[in-house]
């Protein structure tokens, strides 16, 4: 009889090892292996709205989206060719207004307020033949 337990509980116990092996693996399977940006976009992740862009995975992975960088977009004449990069909700960036359309602007942001933000075309000025920030560097409204 004590014979018996003892191979009942030796089968057992190989029933619950192979269950905790098997099962993560057939749960893991459907998930969708998420390695890039465009990946996390894809699969329906949320997007932060930041520049440039973030994507969260369900894994709480945060995936970057590449980008070229905005010099091409930066050269100016006069500080009324500069506008606040319009892809970006708090935009730290300016860019020459005649590549506007190359952006996207975001349907919805957050009510928050960043010092070195440019929310206006005031907050952009031209030096040295390239728009800039004048707002960066700031701490406070007073400045």
């Amino acid at each position: 009889m004590n014979k018996k337990y003892i191979i009942l509980g030796v089968v057992l116990l190989i029933i619950v090892v192979l269950l905790g092996i098997l099962l993560p693996v057939i749960f893991v399977k459907d998930k969708l292996i998420i390695t890039n940006f465009e990946e996390c976009v894809a699969a329906g992740n949320p997007i932060l709205e930041s520049y440039p862009e973030k994507c969260i995975a369900e894994d709480g992975g945060i995936f970057t989206k590449q980008i070229d960088s905005l010099d091409q977009f930066q050269g100016c004449q006069i500080d009324d060719d500069c506008i606040p990069l319009p892809s970006d909700c708090h935009p730290t960036s300016c860019i020459n207004k005649e590549y506007e359309s190359e952006f996207t602007k975001p349907e919805i942001c957050t009510m928050i307020f960043m010092y070195e933000a440019a929310y206006s075309p005031e907050d952009c000025t031209c030096e040295n033949k390239v728009c800039v920030n004048k707002n960066l560097g700031r701490t406070s409204l007073e400045e």
